[in-house]
């Protein structure tokens, strides 16, 4: 494989590479490369440059990291994670069981809770969306909304 002329054409050879990149970078708080290369790949998937069932692997995958530019905000976290996994048949990888789901952070309730008196309607939301979540990443993230009634339960505990 002769070298490449520029990223647009390294993203358009190599997709997958590129979504683990993004992801990285969100990870390492590299916000303006992650977003530099997920639009580039929107852009690529949008003129066709990737096709095909390729296509729908990385606008899922796609999909699936997206949803954690919306962190906090666990109803269109599922959203995006719910057309991931249509995209995916319910299959990414991605993600797998040994990546931290918080991220290293050890409570959920301090990563989701983000509105005063909303915490009950945090914890149906993440009872609505963790096991279709969960099922697509091979089991990441599973227990989370235990965590967080637990979380809660300390919490409430802790304040009275």
């Amino acid at each position: 494989m002769p070298p490449f002329t520029d990223i647009n054409e390294a993203i358009i050879l190599l997709p997958s590479a590129y979504i683990l990149i993004a992801f990285e970078f969100f990870t390492q708080n590299c916000y303006e490369e992650y977003g530099t290369i997920c639009e580039t790949l929107h852009g690529a998937l949008k003129c066709e440059a990737i096709n095909g069932h390729k296509a729908e692997k990385i606008k899922g995958e796609l999909a699936l990291i997206e949803s954690f530019s919306v962190f906090n905000n666990i109803g269109q976290m599922g959203e995006c994670q719910q057309k991931a996994f249509t995209l995916l048949n319910g299959k990414s990888s991605l993600i797998t069981p040994r990546d931290p789901w918080t991220f290293g952070n050890p409570s959920v309730v301090s990563l989701y809770w983000s509105e005063i008196g909303k915490l009950d309607t945090h914890i149906k939301d993440m009872d609505r969306c963790m096991p279709l979540y969960s099922s697509m990443v091979k089991g990441h993230g599973t227990g989370a909304d235990t965590i967080f009634r637990g979380d809660r339960e300390m919490y409430e505990l802790c304040s009275e």
